[in-house]
Order: C-alpha cells, then structure tokens, then sequence
C-alpha cells in the first residue's frame, strides 16, 4: 500500500488487514468468507459486522477526503473485495 499517503485511507487499510493474520491474504474479505463457509469465528470476533462498517468508513473517506485517483481506485478495489464477502462471492 505504498501508493497510499492520505492519512484517513493508510488508517482504514490497516484494519482492513492484518500482517499477523492466518486467513487468506490477511485481509477482513477473506475472514468473512471463512466465517459465512465454516460458521466459525475467528479470534472469537464476528468480522461481518465489522465488515459492514469498513464499507461506511470508506465510502465517508471517498465522499470526503482528497483521495488521488490511484487512491480512490485502490478503496473502490477494497469495498468491493468486502461487499463481494458478505453475499458469499
């Protein structure tokens, strides 16, 4: 994520993934995926809800930060990665 400087953004992508992580590519997406395939919880946390208000805190950082086009693409790329997750795709 070198490409991303704004603040709001950096922030929002590092709870979106986690370097420590054992799912997937580390990312919210994949640990939804795991909870709706296996009914399982990971770290004893639901990550679809959290899903759910990652997608409000980046559609407010599209709506109201200065985002340069790479970084607005790279959101977009990750609010439909998690809205993908959370109809089962």
């Amino acid at each position: 994520m070198t490409k991303v400087n704004n603040p709001k953004l950096k922030n929002a992508i590092n709870e979106i993934y986690r370097s420590n992580a054992t799912i997937g590519d580390g990312g919210l997406a994949d640990a939804i995926r795991y909870e709706l395939q296996t009914g399982k919880l990971i770290g004893g946390k639901s990550h679809i809800q959290k899903g759910k208000e990652r997608l409000k805190n980046l559609e407010n950082i599209i709506k109201m930060q200065n985002l340069t086009s790479e970084e607005e693409k790279i959101a977009i790329e990750i609010m439909e990665n998690i809205k993908n997750a959370l109809e089962g795709k």
